[in-house]
């Protein structure tokens, strides 16, 4: 009733959780931001170039070179830079994109933008009443792949360090209910089991 959505995502969910005040600034009153994080926009315009790499792949095509992919990381930090922008010490727009250029290079040469096994899905959304009583849960699932043993579910972060236990813990919540979002799927598929896994590109 609040929000007008007949459904809730994991990240009002924890926005709620850590400040109920901000929680009803971004989805009750809807007001814009005053500024935004460069961490943010840049998390998000790498993470669409790695779903530009997918969705080739997903169509049985050879994927974009990395110019291309530096493209979609233009056009994706312009369309969310809609706010004034907060750097970190050290960093601006050509720091980022030098740094945007090494990290999709890097990625490209990796076994990781392979990926063994059956794509699935690439930016999946799915939706199922996960808890009864509460709204749907709505979630977009990176990559799904299957492979002879388990569906995988392959979410991709972007990090200033490797993560570490304590980053893992504050991330399986969300890669739990994503799961049970897979689990229609993973029936379809001989009811194999889910399996969680993070692909983490740091900035170091």
């Amino acid at each position: 009733r609040l929000t007008g959505r007949d459904y809730i995502s994991y990240s009002a969910v924890s926005t709620y959780q850590r400040c109920p005040l901000k929680y009803f600034f971004q989805y009750v009153a809807d007001l814009p931001f005053e500024t935004v994080a460069s961490s943010l926009i840049f998390g998000g315009a790498i993470h669409t170039a790695i779903e530009i790499h997918f969705r080739a792949l997903l169509a049985g095509e050879t994927p974009p070179g990395l110019p291309d992919l530096l493209k979609v990381y233009d056009a994706a930090w312009k369309t969310d830079a809609t706010a004034p922008i907060q750097f970190g010490k050290s960093e601006d727009t050509g720091t980022l994109r030098d740094l945007a250029r090494r990290m999709i290079a890097a990625f490209q040469a990796s076994e990781l933008s392979k990926l063994d096994g059956e794509l699935l899905a690439v930016e999946e959304e799915f939706r199922a009443n996960v808890i009864p009583g509460c709204p749907d849960l709505l979630g977009r699932i990176d990559l799904i792949v299957a492979d002879r043993d388990a569906l995988r579910i392959v979410d991709f972060k972007t990090s200033r360090s490797a993560w570490n236990e304590t980053k893992l813990q504050e991330a399986a919540p969300q890669q739990m209910l994503y799961c049970e979002l897979a689990r229609p799927l993973a029936r379809e598929y001989g009811d194999r089991p889910v399996r969680l896994e993070w692909v983490v590109l740091t900035k170091t």
